[in-house]
């Protein structure tokens, strides 16, 4: 039979000015932390988890747009891929000698397994929301070591599979 240890913990004391800063310092480095997140390059980050495949967080963002529905009705549905369907970078055209913007397109992929039509970067960039999602586990496709995750959203409890170059 094992002895029970008794654990003994130690107080420490520290000025209450000390642990205020240290408290403050805490709140900003976690508030710099959740910017960065959000204006981090996600195929980057997608990339940075997939190397570092100890390090994924425990809560990540959901991507989501809005759409009309076949009744008619915006629905709001959760993003789970995409894909470029046209990528033209800025160009100086012979004739004119003026710059042609750069031109963007892609395809969304739904929860639902709909895909949507061709629509610009921007478009997407600027309409798509965020919710919150709590990461449950990941599995890692043995043959091409890509990594999805399995999550379920905190606001109604619906849960996804989504490769993480998806989240964030």
């Amino acid at each position: 039979m094992e002895e029970e240890k008794e654990v003994k913990l130690e107080d420490i004391t520290i000025p209450k000015s000390q642990l205020e800063e240290m408290m403050k310092r805490l709140q900003a480095i976690e508030k710099d932390r959740d910017m960065l997140l959000q204006v981090a390059d996600k195929r980057q980050l997608g990339i940075y988890y997939q190397r570092n495949r100890g390090k994924i967080p425990s809560h990540v963002n959901l991507r989501t747009m809005m759409v009309v529905g076949e009744d008619g009705k915006k629905v709001e549905k959760v993003i789970v891929g995409w894909v470029s369907t046209k990528d033209e970078p800025p160009q100086l055209d012979p004739a004119t000698g003026r710059w042609i913007p750069e031109v963007q397109k892609c395809k969304l992929m739904y929860e639902d397994g709909t895909i949507s039509d061709e629509m610009h970067q921007v478009h997407f960039t600027r309409n798509y929301k965020q919710l919150e999602a709590e990461v449950k586990s990941k599995v890692t496709d043995e043959v091409t070591g890509d990594v999805a995750l399995k999550v379920i959203r905190l606001d109604n409890q619906k849960e996804y599979d989504i490769g993480i170059n998806f989240v964030n």
